[in-house]
């Protein structure tokens, strides 16, 4: 048994040594060439899939943050215009004035353009309220009298406790009954109670922010979905991950993560005087898309080491048999006058050693 597998493994050995110099060339080409190039282009490859993956990474991860810059913008221009609302006294004098009739108040309001100048210049505000305990005020743009059920509302409490703190919610406003994203603080005229303020966010606004993002895009307040792209419904999966990824985050900091095939990008968002909301902006991309892409460069990285192998390949096979044919030519005319028969061409192709060995056998 020992000397037949001796014999199988003689066998194998004999196979891989060349005979010819056909066989030899090959050889060096495999040697020297095929597996060095493979395993240094293998190498190069996989290196930059690497790269490509961590910079397509970095690209959702900048487009999350000039996303998140820009809904941060747009918070800080509602905020400039709180501030300077809560600090208008020609305001709190149109409050605090008793009005004999309602024209009475409709005259002294019309010298007031302030609300409707920031309607028309601010573009991120869908509309401004100033719920004020006034009884003789009448609904205009801008200031509503407080009605029992706003007065009763939680968001209007909480305004009163925090004393012209700023507090963001996501709420139904009580005239439209639309949702909005919306700034809300007290008013005071020192320590006099003037209104209430809540400016609400135009929804347009959001969303064109959203959709210039090139990728899936949430934005929570204080861990709640207020606004999505695409809609909710049809990203509820990658929502759901999300949560369960949020879940397992033991930081409040700016995270990155990956759960079933979805790479989130979490921004955590500071809203100047915003110290009772916290806002993340969410960017997510499938994994699968991130290293596809990478493939594709693999995979073009491949083709263009194959086309190199076939070309050096296709040279070297034409080397191969002009070099073998001379080698047979130089043979058989050696052969040939070996036995006395001279009748052999008078030269060889080539300019090399063989050249002159034949030229001094034909001599």
């Amino acid at each position: 048994q020992l000397s037949k597998r001796d014999d199988g493994m003689e066998k194998r050995l004999k196979w891989l040594r060349p005979k010819t110099i056909k066989h030899k060339l090959f050889l060096i080409y495999v040697g020297l060439l095929v597996l060095p190039v493979f395993l240094v282009g293998y190498y190069i490859s996989t290196e930059i899939r690497a790269n490509q993956i961590q910079t397509k990474t970095e690209e959702i991860e900048q487009d999350t943050i000039r996303t998140a810059t820009e809904l941060t913008g747009t918070l800080e221009a509602i905020i400039r215009v709180s501030d300077w609302i809560y600090q208008d006294e020609r305001l709190a004098e149109i409050v605090r004035a008793d009005y004999s009739s309602p024209y009475a108040f409709f005259e002294t309001y019309q010298s007031y353009p302030q609300f409707n100048d920031y309607l028309k210049y601010y573009r991120e505000i869908s509309h401004i309220r100033v719920y004020v305990d006034n009884p003789s005020i009448m609904s205009s743009v801008g200031l509503y009298p407080l009605s029992q059920d706003v007065k009763d509302s939680e968001w209007y409490q909480e305004a009163i406790e925090k004393r012209g703190q700023i507090i963001w919610r996501y709420m139904k406003d009580p005239v439209t009954r639309d949702v909005h994203l919306n700034l809300t603080r007290a008013l005071y005229d020192y320590d006099e109670l003037i209104g209430v303020l809540s400016i609400a966010v135009s929804n347009d606004k959001i969303t064109e922010i959203l959709q210039n993002s090139g990728n899936t895009f949430f934005l929570t307040l204080d861990d709640e979905l207020i606004f999505s792209h695409p809609k909710l419904e049809d990203i509820q999966s990658e929502y759901d991950q999300y949560r369960l990824l949020l879940e397992e985050q033991e930081t409040d900091q700016n995270i990155k993560g990956t759960a079933n095939d979805i790479t989130f990008t979490i921004q955590q968002r500071a809203i100047p005087k915003g110290w009772h909301s916290e806002f993340k902006a969410v960017g997510t991309v499938p994994t699968s898309s991130i290293v596809a892409e990478a493939n594709g460069v693999l995979i073009v990285g491949y083709i263009a080491i194959l086309f190199f192998f076939l070309f050096t390949l296709i040279l070297l096979a034409a080397f191969i048999r002009s070099f073998n044919n001379r080698v047979l030519q130089l043979q058989e005319s050696m052969t040939k006058v070996a036995h006395g028969d001279f009748d052999i061409p008078s030269e060889i192709p080539g300019e090399d050693e063989i050249t002159e060995v034949y030229e001094q056998l034909y001599v």
